[in-house]
């Protein structure tokens, strides 16, 4: 297994930026998950890393070797497709040993490779099928098996789940973070789903419009990011904009609403956006202290339930375990919170 090394890594199509100046470090072993919007760079990220795709400007490092100038076939890189790129007319056992039939091994070894992938990836008994016959979960089981066959020095995976429903892919998301831990292979997932990045990933790189927003944990990017595009991108924000009060610990915002907050480290009088999860808000009856607002929207999820709330500070989202005896539409409610939850956005 190998590390990852990207040093200023650059794609240009003409006048159009796809990557600009991307320099990333991705360990042995590690999950990185590369998460942004459309058009944000990502998948033009993975395939200058595969091999597929040419940086204009930089280099790229598997296992400390420069391999910018390689082709792909040289970089001894798994990759698996959202589409999957099955062979409809091969069984499944054809299907994964075919990267083994490009490389010349005996049938012997490929067999036996090809039944300890299958066992990996618990399609064990499926080998004579065709791809026809399988779920859409089975099918990308035996596309991660054809990517693994190999020993690859790496992973690459290119939005693997989309296809598949949300269950289904929530089943998916842990068999891929078993494979992937029990194998210690150095795996870079391409996504949008936000959800798939934070319960899958080591560290996320967080991309809007080919360069890098954040690097970091996927606790410590949803947490605390780095800039209000990362805030705002990453889950449900609730942002207040206003001045640090002269007296320590508060938010001032235009209209003189005081929030409680953490300004540990900031100015007096400095303009400053202060993020707030809808988790981290608490929802009570009206009284003196708290935020005042009015319930606008109740969303039931089953586990929880969201708040659309109305407030001197704009619309609010809050989020909430179900319980009976909750908030209605139309309810005034006072908002509290931890100072400590509000996170001040650098910059």
């Amino acid at each position: 297994m190998s590390s990852i090394r990207l040093d200023g890594v650059a794609r240009r199509y003409g006048a159009v930026a796809a990557l600009e100046d991307v320099s990333l470090e991705v360990a042995q072993g590690e999950f990185v998950t590369i998460l942004g919007p459309s058009g944000s760079g990502k998948t033009t990220m993975l395939t200058v890393v595969a091999g597929l795709n040419r940086p204009t400007a930089g280099r790229i490092l598997i296992g400390g070797r420069d391999v910018t100038d390689l082709p792909a076939a040289q970089r001894n890189i798994g990759l698996v497709f959202q589409s999957y790129a099955l062979f409809p007319h091969m069984t499944v056992a054809d299907n994964i040993a075919f990267p083994l039939s490009v490389r010349g091994v005996a049938a012997g070894e490929a067999r036996r490779r090809v039944a300890e992938a299958l066992a990996r990836v618990r399609l064990e008994g499926f080998e004579r099928r065709k791809p026809s016959q399988l779920s859409g979960g089975q099918q990308q089981r035996v596309a991660l098996a054809r990517a693994i066959v190999f020993s690859p020095d790496i992973l690459l995976l290119d939005e693997p789940l989309g296809a598949l429903d949300r269950k289904l892919r929530e089943e998916v998301q842990i068999e891929l973070r078993r494979l992937q831990r029990d194998l210690g292979i150095t795996t870079v997932l391409v996504t949008h789903d936000q959800e798939e990045a934070l319960s899958l990933s080591d560290r996320i790189v967080v991309l809007s419009e080919g360069r890098v927003q954040q690097i970091a944990a996927p606790q410590e990017a949803y947490r605390r990011p780095r800039n209000r595009f990362v805030a705002d991108f990453l889950g449900t924000a609730n942002l207040f904009e206003g001045r640090v009060a002269e007296d320590a610990g508060a938010l001032l915002l235009a209209d003189g609403t005081r929030l409680r907050c953490d300004t540990t480290g900031q100015s007096p009088g400095r303009p400053v956006t202060a993020l707030i999860r809808p988790e981290c808000l608490r929802l009570a009856p009206p009284g003196p202290d708290g935020l005042a607002a009015r319930v606008a929207e109740v969303i039931y999820l089953g586990q929880s339930v969201r708040y659309h709330l109305d407030s001197a500070a704009g619309p609010l989202v809050a989020a909430a375990v179900d319980r009976r005896g909750g908030f209605a539409a139309g309810d005034a409610v006072a908002l509290d919170w931890d100072a400590a939850d509000a996170w001040m956005i650098p910059g």
